[in-house]
C-alpha cells in the first residue's frame, strides 16, 4: 500500500508539473543558434574520478578514452549535488528554483526525448526517478542488463528521424560491482579483501569506458551534428 502510494504522490506532482508546462510558450533557441540534431547525455552511477585513469589515477582503467583525450573536453571542477543517486539525478534533471522536469523544454525545442536506461523502474528506491521522467517520450528500462546493451538502442534512437534528445542511465559502478561487468572484462584482480573490493570497482571503471567509447563511436558514425555529454551521479569511496 505504502508502495502504490508514494508512487501515486509523485505520479501526480509530476503530471502537475505537466500542467504548469503547458501554460508556458515552450522553450526557444537562441536567434542564431545551431541546435545539434542529436544530443547525448550518459549519466553514470557512482562513478568517483578518483578511479578513473582519465584523471591520473595509477591503473589504467580508461585507456580507450585517454586515448581519444585530445577530442574531449574533461571536467576537472564539477561537484555533485547529492551523494545519493535519487537527489542528485533530480538536481540534475528538473530546472533550478521550481523543480520542473527538463524534457519538456526539449520537447519545446523540436527534440524527441528518450530515457533509456539499464537500471529498473519498480524498486521502491526507483520511484521518484520513474516518476521523474514520465513526461519523457519514450521510456526503457533494461532491469539490470550489462551497459553494452544501452549501445544498439543509443544508436537506434540517433538514427530517427529529426531532431534527438537522448538520455541514457547506466548500472555503471552501482554496488555490487563484480556484476556490473561480465566476467571476461575482469582485468583487475586483488589479494585480500580491500583489494578485491577495490579491484572490482576499478573493472566497472574499465568496462564503462569501452562502453562510453562505443557510444561516443556509435554518435561519430551518424555522420550529423551531435553533443555527447557523461557525467556521474555521484562518486564512491572505496578504500580511498
Amino acid at each position: 500500500h505504502n508502495f502504490r502510494s508514494t508512487h501515486h504522490y509523485y505520479l501526480q506532482r509530476y503530471q502537475q508539473d505537466k500542467e504548469h508546462y503547458d501554460r508556458l510558450s515552450g522553450a526557444t533557441l537562441i536567434p542564431g543558434a545551431v541546435s545539434p540534431r542529436v544530443v547525448v547525455v550518459v549519466i553514470g552511477e557512482s562513478a568517483g574520478r578518483r578511479h578513473w585513469g582519465l584523471y591520473g589515477y595509477p591503473r589504467d582503467t580508461t585507456p580507450r578514452l585517454t586515448q581519444m583525450r585530445n577530442e574531449l573536453h574533461v571536467f576537472t571542477d564539477v561537484i555533485t549535488a547529492s551523494v545519493g543517486s535519487i537527489a542528485s539525478i533530480t538536481e540534475s534533471l528538473t530546472t533550478q528554483g521550481d523543480g520542473l522536469p527538463i524534457f519538456n523544454l526539449f520537447s519545446g525545442a523540436g527534440y524527441s526525448t528518450h530515457w533509456i536506461s539499464a537500471q529498473y523502474n519498480q524498486g521502491f528506491d526507483d520511484l521518484e526517478l520513474s516518476a521523474l521522467v514520465s513526461s519523457c517520450g519514450k521510456r526503457t528500462y533494461l532491469s539490470g542488463a550489462y551497459d553494452e546493451n544501452l549501445v544498439p538502442l543509443l544508436a537506434e534512437a540517433a538514427a530517427g528521424p529529426g531532431k534527438q534528445m537522448i538520455f541514457i542511465n547506466l548500472m555503471g559502478s552501482h554496488v555490487r560491482y563484480d556484476d556490473r561487468y561480465p566476467a571476461s572484462a575482469a582485468v583487475f584482480q586483488g589479494k585480500d579483501k580491500a583489494e578485491r573490493i577495490r579491484a572490482d570497482y576499478d573493472n566497472t571503471i574499465h568496462y564503462t569506458d569501452g562502453v562510453l567509447a562505443d557510444m561516443l563511436e556509435c554518435v561519430r558514425a551518424l555522420d550529423t551534428s551531435a553533443c555527447f555529454l557523461h557525467f556521474s551521479d555521484h562518486g564512491e569511496d572505496v578504500y580511498d
